[in-house]
């Protein structure tokens, strides 16, 4: 797995540089999003621009890629999930909970906007939204999987999971290497089944799937790898 071992460091990596720009440095000047309102877009065209980067224009190249490899919490998922944490899951109801969550805080957003008592949060209030994502993900890493609050409760990870289909980076398998065994499946963190794709001949375009690359180095006959492309049937 030392594929995986340098992807998590890749992501511990961003937990550490956000950690120390907006907590160590104090500051939040250097922000993308604080730097559009410097140049006169207000709130409301600060997080429309930064929504669209992460959530929208990013994952039509990359899929779901930010969620695995540059978003700053689930790397400290990851290292739960080098040793320990639930396999074999599978798809529920409870996956489109995310949906709801972010239909709920766009709802408020917007209504702050309406209302013109829209601001950023506080120093403290994000370091507390932080900390308690990362709490709750790691309590819940074992019983539901350690990367359950991704599967189930990431609002902008709803957002990049929907655009994810079309996304031109995603894995593919070699159907004539493949034997079906469901080693991919198995040990996926977020419950895709590859095998699935591959028998179809198609490229895994499941939004629930971030490229973590876990399948690719599990698999015992090296039949899946990223592949970067159009998808005639997704688009």
């Amino acid at each position: 797995m030392a594929f995986q071992k340098k992807r998590i460091a890749v992501m511990l990596f961003f937990t550490a540089f956000w950690f120390y720009l907006f907590y160590v440095m104090g500051t939040v000047e250097l922000s993308l999003t604080v730097a559009v309102l410097e140049i006169g877009m207000g709130i409301a065209g600060a997080a429309l621009i930064f929504t669209l980067l992460r959530c929208v224009i990013t994952p039509l190249f990359f899929g779901r890629a930010f969620c695995s490899w540059v978003c700053w919490s689930p790397g400290l998922f990851d290292l739960v999930g080098l040793y320990r944490g639930k396999t074999n899951l599978k798809k529920n109801k409870w996956l489109y909970l995310k949906y709801a969550v972010a239909a709920i805080m766009i709802f408020f957003g917007v209504r702050s906007l309406l209302a013109g008592n829209a601001s950023f949060p506080t120093r403290e209030v994000s370091m507390m939204k932080d900390i308690s994502v990362i709490t709750l993900g790691l309590l819940l890493a074992f019983p539901l999987g350690h990367r359950n609050f991704c599967r189930y409760l990431c609002p902008p990870g709803s957002l990049i999971a929907y655009f994810s289909k079309w996304g031109l980076l995603k894995i593919e398998g070699d159907q004539t290497k493949c034997k079906q065994c469901g080693t991919c499946e198995t040990n996926c963190p977020m419950g895709v089944s590859a095998k699935i794709y591959v028998q179809n001949e198609d490229r895994i375009y499941d939004r629930e799937c971030i490229l973590c690359g876990k399948c690719i180095d599990i698999c015992p006959e090296h039949a899946l790898k990223y592949s970067f492309k159009r998808d005639k049937n997704t688009w």
